[in-house]
């Protein structure tokens, strides 16, 4: 049963849609190619890149309900100039391994407060022996 699309290329360029975790996510078909698996069937492979940096491959079906749901909801946001950032939040919910790509999630801002924080009680503590 050979599932490949011999006109496969002509989706190459193609925009994308996708839902992770609730947030739709666009993406650009990168690349077609063909695998071979044990049986000897010949398989399409559609490799996508996500606006946000992330890579996925899709087979046949999910080409055509990503293509599908860019055309009844990514397309909007293209044509808004948002290019896939509109609703993609930069918290990935689905994990494969990327995360050192993502900075640490506001650590400099936790520090700021804890020190402002601290640097108040200080003084709150000063006026106090001081009103003695």
């Amino acid at each position: 049963g050979d599932t490949y699309d011999a006109d496969g290329q002509q989706y190459v360029k193609s925009r994308v849609a996708k839902y992770f975790g609730g947030v739709l996510y666009l993406g650009t078909i990168s690349n077609y190619r063909i695998v071979i698996d044990e049986y000897n069937d010949r398989h399409g492979i559609w490799d996508v890149d996500y606006d946000d940096g992330d890579d996925e491959e899709y087979d046949k079906d999910e080409l055509e309900d990503a293509r599908k749901l860019y055309e009844k909801e990514g397309r909007s946001l293209d044509d808004a100039g948002g290019g896939g950032k509109v609703k993609a939040s930069p918290i990935k919910i689905e994990s494969d391994g990327d995360e050192e790509k993502m900075p640490a999630p506001s650590a400099t801002d936790g520090q700021l407060k804890a020190s402002k924080i601290k640097n108040e009680d200080d003084h709150a503590m000063f006026d106090e022996e001081t009103d003695d």
